[in-house]
């Protein structure tokens, strides 16, 4: 998706989502080291090569020169979301990917991505330094073997799971690997060796709420919260669906 941004208040368009410095100096065409990311009420931020930022659009960019350090302090700290809550309070522009993950203490060794609305999740490497920003949304989830994600322990910890090629997911007692980000219900029972016509399928989601999965919906296996699958024979609950 392509978004305007404005470059000394001449709008450019550029796609949305995390971008490298080095690509935005090709587009502006100017010289390395005269970016800046413009901020209201605030310093202009230095764009070096080789540091990343995360674009929505609007953003004001102005070309010039500045004696500033490449990564000064902010006279407001930023405060991006992270893992939903708007708890950490930065006092530099910049950060490397592995010290803003080590600020989650629960999975302080997971694998860090910026969350996209309307877009892919992107991992964000140990080594990649962003230019942060108080619009910016990061989350950490666990590390997991092969690219597996397991959804169970996103939901138990309210972390969305990011869209990757295989999930690891619950249904009551049993681990089912699967290699797709949707199923429909039919499909998560059959996993189990269920029939649609004798099973009814819940998802449990975090905080303990469930929700009737009906044999056509489609189940996101990166919407955040869901914890496990849940089968109930449906001669047990005549009356009380």
């Amino acid at each position: 998706m392509k978004v305007q941004i404005y470059i000394n208040g001449e709008a450019k368009l550029v796609d949305r989502g995390l971008i490298s410095v080095d690509e935005l100096y090709q587009i502006v065409g100017c010289e390395k080291n005269s970016l800046f990311l413009n901020r209201e009420h605030d310093i202009d931020i230095p764009l070096c090569s080789g540091e990343h930022l995360i674009v929505r659009g609007d953003e004001q960019f102005v070309v010039g020169k500045s004696t500033l350090e490449s990564n000064p302090p902010v006279r407001k700290p930023h405060q991006p979301e992270f893992n939903g809550q708007r708890t950490i309070s930065l006092s530099k522009a910049k950060i490397l990917g592995k010290d803003l993950k080590c600020r989650d203490e629960t999975f302080p060794d997971g694998r860090l991505f910026v969350d996209i609305e309307g877009s892919v999740d992107v991992e964000i490497s140990d080594e990649m330094l962003l230019v942060v920003k108080d619009t910016d949304s990061f989350f950490v989830i666990p590390k997991s073997e092969d690219e597996i994600v397991d959804t169970e322990e996103c939901g138990k910890h309210d972390r969305r799971p990011p869209q990757v090629r295989k999930y690891r997911i619950r249904i009551d007692g049993q681990r089912c690997i699967v290699d797709t980000s949707e199923l429909t219900g039919a499909a998560i029972l059959a996993l189990v060796g269920k029939e649609p016509n004798e099973w009814f399928l819940n998802q449990k989601l975090h905080g303990g709420r469930r929700e009737r999965i009906a044999p056509d919906d489609v189940v996101d296996f990166s919407r955040k919260g869901i914890e496990r699958f849940e089968t109930v024979r449906k001669e047990a609950q005549q009356g009380n669906v």
